[in-house]
């Protein structure tokens, strides 16, 4: 029987996929054990090497393993390997050499983790990984370089990569998590709360208990059921809050985001944000190409209330415009997985440039 690994690495920018495998991992280790003291949590973003030695060198009690979890292991990294506006490095940023240095130190610490303790790493972010990319395109990347290291231990390093579903892959996903939980979803509707949630997997989750449970779990949840509990009001302020920054009345907007931000979660918001985006940039080249409301509804595949509003909405927005914001929102998402920036500070920096 083969050794049990003693580094686990889970990257990847499916954050619940990630937290329900660490709740798995603590539930073996509170089997027949101690409980949570042999549990401990850090987070990479505040503790220095120094702490992650000394808590993960402690012996374990009464047990045979301790499990170390550090989440955002790699955020020192992240963070010092940012350029500043000019294309040089901060003056507080580590030098080329001092980044090699502290690398070196990193996996020279994870060498020496001793087999009584289980670690496991955890990136909000997708590393860099040639096995795991399609095969046309694996020549052209390189393993990142925490990667390439767990590559070269395979007896003692667990990788797993936790990647968001996109697309007909989230609409799967709803359907798949949905018979998980004892119930049935429609296609269509999968496919609305798909649009309603990009690939948020967390909140889906979240929604898909609270539609069964309107069902009793006897029937199918239909797309009428999606559009009555989940495109809420908050749903139309998102129209209000576009409206206002496609008029480059900043005032209102951080008015509008700000007061959605009371009742929704950040990154939920964002995600509706991407999704309005995203309809907008569809709906105006169903415009541009001759099409009216009704050919919206159908190509869009979304609700005649909402074709309306996308076809209003679209022609205050040319197709350049739309464009770079979506790339800045690209960039924000990039952001705020590699812990460069907080969600709700970058969402007014949208809308700071956007609307004003």
């Amino acid at each position: 029987m083969s050794a049990a690994p003693i580094v686990y690495l889970f990257h990847g920018d499916d954050e619940f996929a990630i937290q329900s495998a660490l709740n798995e991992l603590q539930a073996r280790s509170q089997e027949g054990s101690m409980g949570d003291m042999n549990i401990a949590s850090l987070d990479g973003r505040t503790a220095n090497l120094d702490t992650l030695r000394n808590v993960a060198y402690a012996l374990p009690f009464l047990a045979d393993r301790r499990l170390v979890i550090v989440t955002h292991a790699l955020a020192r990294f992240n963070r010092r390997s940012q350029p500043d506006d000019d294309g040089e490095g901060s003056e507080h940023s580590a030098s080329r050499g001092g980044q090699k240095k502290e690398r070196t130190a990193f996996l020279e610490f994870l060498e020496s983790v001793p087999a009584s303790t289980a670690l496991v790493l955890v990136e909000y972010s997708l590393l860099d990984d040639a096995d795991a990319a399609p095969a046309y395109s694996r020549k052209k990347i390189r393993d990142h370089w925490l990667i390439k290291w767990a590559k070269t231990h395979p007896e003692k390093v667990y990788i797993r990569a936790y990647a968001q579903p996109k697309g007909a892959a989230m609409t799967r996903w709803i359907q798949g998590r949905a018979r998980e939980l004892g119930g049935r979803i429609s296609l269509e509707a999968a496919e609305e709360l798909s649009d309603l949630l990009g690939s948020d997997t967390r909140t889906a989750e979240n929604e898909l208990q609270k539609l069964l449970a309107y069902t009793g779990y006897e029937r199918e949840v239909d797309y009428e059921d999606v559009a009555l509990l989940v495109a809420d009001s908050s749903t139309t302020n998102i129209f209000d809050l576009v409206d206002a920054m496609g008029a480059r009345n900043g005032r209102e907007a951080t008015r509008l985001l700000n007061r959605l931000m009371e009742v929704e979660d950040p990154l939920r918001l964002f995600g509706m944000v991407v999704r309005q985006y995203r309809l907008l940039l569809m709906a105006l080249e169903v415009i541009q190409g001759g099409g009216g409301e009704k050919d919206i509804a159908r190509l869009v595949r979304v609700h005649p209330f909402v074709a309306g509003k996308l076809n209003t909405q679209a022609r205050r927005f040319s197709a350049s415009d739309l464009q770079a914001i979506y790339r800045r929102l690209l960039e924000i998402d990039r952001g705020v997985k590699s812990s460069q920036i907080e969600m709700p500070i970058a969402l007014n920096m949208l809308v700071a440039a956007t609307a004003n």
